[in-house]
């Protein structure tokens, strides 16, 4: 089964630990002017509060069960937010923008080839002072976390057992999600296939340079300070290069 396909409907449950007020404030700190563009924005909860602040956003993502997911959230918000079905390298804009943002390891789900199109792609779309804020779950993360272990959480209404695999050049790791979801006193059970890609730092940096951006700061994600070797979610804050 595709991709978020099942994950969507569960998505922000699962995500209920994860920092997106510290990561609002890092982004409002970090940005200036309010035109902006939510990369691969899932669910739609960056894109939402990024709204709430007077940003006019738009989100873009590949998955339409993660846009129908979106769009809910925002009409329950209140806010007018137009949704996008894009490959992120692809994606859409009619003016300069202030800020691009990627949220929750999109990144990772693009393959070199496919991220030098996007990077390419920000540097156009991007104003001068602009900033491309993204994060990524980082190499270390991957590598010696995720990779071949087995992951699983029982809730009330949904248990999931998730299955980790390296690939052989260690560029990538294989995710297999089997989903039990409560069905009155029965489980449906759902499988999905997921591969994030094994990106380092200095990757990254070389194919923003070459698309003629550059990183200005490297952030833990957690803690919100400088990035270290074993830091397991990396924010960058990109800018033109010659802006810095």
């Amino acid at each position: 089964m595709k991709s978020y396909s099942i994950l969507s409907k569960f998505y922000d449950n699962l995500m209920k630990d994860f920092p997106y007020n510290k990561y609002l404030d890092y982004i409002m700190a970090n940005s200036n002017g309010k035109n902006c563009v939510d990369l691969f924005c899932g669910s739609g909860r960056m894109t939402v509060l990024l709204a709430s602040k007077g940003y006019s956003v738009q989100g873009v993502d590949c998955s339409p069960e993660m846009l129908n997911c979106a769009a809910i959230a925002a009409k329950e918000s209140g806010q007018n937010i137009i949704f996008r079905q894009e490959k992120a390298e692809c994606f859409s804009y009619l003016q300069k923008l202030d800020l691009i943002t990627a949220v929750c390891d999109g990144i990772n789900y693009l393959p070199l080839g496919r991220l030098n199109k996007l990077f390419c792609r920000i540097k156009e779309a991007l104003a001068t002072n602009g900033a491309f804020i993204f994060d990524i779950s980082s190499h270390y993360k991957l590598t010696k976390v995720l990779s071949n272990n087995i992951f699983f959480e029982d809730n009330d209404n949904l248990t999931y057992i998730w299955r980790n695999s390296l690939t052989k050049n260690a560029g990538a790791v294989n995710m297999d999600i089997s989903f039990f979801i409560k069905d009155g006193n029965n489980y449906i059970r759902g499988d999905e296939k997921h591969r994030q890609y094994c990106h380092t730092v200095t990757q990254l940096k070389k194919a923003l340079v070459t698309a003629g951006l550059t990183v200005a700061e490297l952030i833990d994600g957690d803690t919100f300070k400088a990035a270290a070797p074993k830091s397991k979610r990396i924010i960058f804050l990109v800018k033109h290069k010659k802006y810095i």
